[in-house]
């Protein structure tokens, strides 16, 4: 209809002027609870500024929480095998578990991962920790010795071999180690350390 303006309620209407091109656009109702903003085209932008922000800000911070999941914090290991005997005999299949003992003062959360190993047919053993034979963490352990069959999780060596029940406490120190585990029937287990 030429020469007919229809009215426009300018609290429900915006006007945008693009090119030379008048673009009426309506204003979303408020919200309950929010305060009402007239809505105009820079606060368009500075919207669209503040969400494009607001996902970078989201991005970055989960970008640098999941790289610190890696191998910056994990603790230093060295070396570790070994043997285990019983009575002088030496056990022919197991796993080995080292468990780092947290100091007086340490908070036991973060006295590190522990290390395992398999017990070979020719009775040896070789710590792992974060990658294949990699070691144990520096410190005092308590070493589990437990039966092959991983549906059985009964200790290998009865409570009587190995002295205050079912562990064996020794300490990995800094270069290679290589620990000879003596269990016997009568007497305390004896731990003999070599290495670099």
């Amino acid at each position: 209809m030429p020469g007919i303006t229809p009215a426009l309620n300018l609290q429900q209407h915006y006007v945008l002027e693009t090119s030379g091109v008048l673009i009426v656009r309506q204003v979303p109702p408020a919200s309950p609870g929010l305060r009402n903003v007239r809505l105009t085209p820079h606060n368009e932008i500075n919207m669209t500024k503040y969400h494009s922000f607001l996902l970078l800000s989201f991005t970055l911070t989960a970008s640098f929480a999941l790289s610190g999941c890696g191998q910056d914090f994990q603790k230093p290991v060295v070396p570790v095998t070994g043997f285990v005997r019983v009575d002088g005999d030496l056990v022919t299949e197991g796993y080995i578990v080292l468990t780092p003992v947290p100091g007086s003062d340490a908070n036991p959360l973060n006295s590190g991962k522990s290390a395992s190993g398999t017990i070979s047919s020719d009775g040896t053993f070789e710590m792992t920790t974060y990658e294949t034979g990699d070691g144990a963490i520096i410190g005092k352990h308590v070493a589990h010795f437990f039966r092959p069959d991983p549906e059985d999780d009964e200790q290998i060596v009865e409570e009587k071999y190995i002295p205050g029940g079912k562990e064996v406490e020794l300490e990995v120190i800094d270069g290679e180690n290589k620990f000879d585990i003596h269990l016997h029937a009568k007497g305390p287990a004896e731990v003999i350390q070599s290495g670099s």
